[in-house]
């Protein structure tokens, strides 16, 4: 199974609130294949220093972006749209195509399920927050699913 995780926001927090499972699940569950796609270099050396504390992780971390065009416009439409998100999410289809699942913790990461290209793809929609960031993760953890049309909301079993 390939599972990816994607951190397309401008700050780090959402790296803080999940990367932590990316690191635990790639190490507890080696035959899966762990991916995390993360928008800059400055959430890129956040990762990387989150993974220092997982030692024997095998996540692959992947910088995505926004087009140019997008990245000079987003500044003046940012207080009306999420344009250099979206951008950043269509110029990178190809890199979340061979996917299996993708976490993402935020709505606007959704909009991924209308393209064609991704209909395999489950979404689990872990919502941000704190969610189970406090809870030991060991061998036995699971992650259930509630399932609605497209979108899985993860759970603790």
């Amino acid at each position: 199974m390939r599972i990816g995780f994607l951190f397309n926001h401008y700050a780090g927090h959402q790296l803080l609130h999940a990367a932590p499972t990316a690191f635990a699940l790639s190490r507890f569950y080696p035959r899966h294949r762990v991916f995390m796609f993360v928008r800059g270099k400055a959430l890129a050396d956040l990762a990387d220093k989150i993974a220092q504390r997982y030692p024997g992780h095998r996540v692959e971390i992947t910088i995505i972006d926004a087009p140019l065009i997008a990245r000079l416009a987003d500044p003046l439409i940012r207080p009306f749209a999420f344009a250099g998100k979206q951008a950043a999410l269509e110029a990178n289809l190809d890199l979340f195509q061979p996917l299996d699942v993708l976490v993402v913790p935020e709505k606007t990461s959704l909009s991924l399920k209308r393209h064609q290209k991704l209909a395999h793809l489950k979404f689990v929609y872990t919502i941000m927050g704190q969610g189970i960031g406090r809870m030991p993760i060991t061998p036995n953890w699971r992650i259930s699913i509630w399932f609605s049309p497209r979108v899985e909301r993860s759970r603790t079993a």
